[in-house]
């Protein structure tokens, strides 16, 4: 996967061929169910948020939508949102999911929303997946022109100490590296959510018990256990 237009490509195919369904977006390996279990982690992060950070009547924008798992999530919350994917097939499947304000098929470097115009913008499971550095950043300031002052940016990556490139498809950027660019977009870091301690990093325990790995996610989210968690739900606020 060499670039951008590589990545649309894979994704759409990947979608297409798969459908409406959680494993599309989700882990190919793993079944609807245990997906269904990943996401729930997600998913948990996400309503102790919503004490803090109101989601209710507020504009967000679920950018690399795929097939609107959390455009549905958060339209429930009582959230205005809108939603852009580079797959066209996704979008197709997230207008029937979710109740969207606006569904775009774009890519997350030239968002085609006006300046300052979302109070949230969520990105989960995406920028990882744009191999390309300068994509990677243009994304970045994109999501810092569109989002309103004080406006938060929910992300989901693996927030490790170096860059490393697992996959052809997969370039993880570290935590100084995503801080370093963030502060320079005027952001602040408010919180750190850890994923994945044992849900999907141990696939043989994902497979044959996903809902005991979901309660031991829940149970071990102690500090003594951080540095072996496998990604974290990372919040910024726009400062200016």
């Amino acid at each position: 996967m060499k670039n951008k237009e590589d990545f649309t490509k894979y994704w759409e195919q990947r979608i297409s061929k798969i459908g409406n369904n959680i494993r599309s977006v989700g882990h190919k390996s793993f079944t609807n169910n245990e997906n269904n279990l990943i996401y729930k982690a997600k998913f948990n992060i996400l309503d102790k948020l919503s004490n803090k950070i109101i989601f209710k009547g507020k504009k967000l924008l679920d950018a690399g939508s795929g097939i609107g798992i959390f455009s549905d999530y958060y339209s429930k919350k009582g959230a205005e949102v809108y939603s852009i994917d580079g797959s066209p097939t996704a979008i197709e499947f997230t207008k029937k999911k979710a109740k969207i304000k606006i569904a775009k098929v774009a890519k997350l470097d030239k968002i085609p929303f006006k300046n300052n115009f979302f109070d949230l913008v969520h990105c989960f499971d995406v920028l990882y997946h744009i191999v390309d550095d300068n994509s990677w950043e243009l994304s970045l300031k994109e999501f810092n022109r569109v989002l309103k002052k004080n406006g938060y940016l929910i992300i989901l990556d693996f927030w490790k100490e170096k860059d490393s490139r697992p996959r052809e498809h997969v370039k993880i950027r570290s935590r100084r590296k995503y801080l370093s660019v963030l502060k320079k977009l005027n952001f602040e870091l408010v919180s750190e959510h850890e994923l994945y301690f044992v849900l999907q990093r141990n696939y043989l325990l994902t497979k044959l018990s996903p809902k005991l790995c979901l309660k031991l996610e829940k149970a071990y989210n102690y500090k003594i256990f951080k540095r072996f968690y496998g990604a974290k739900i990372v919040v910024f606020r726009k400062l200016k």
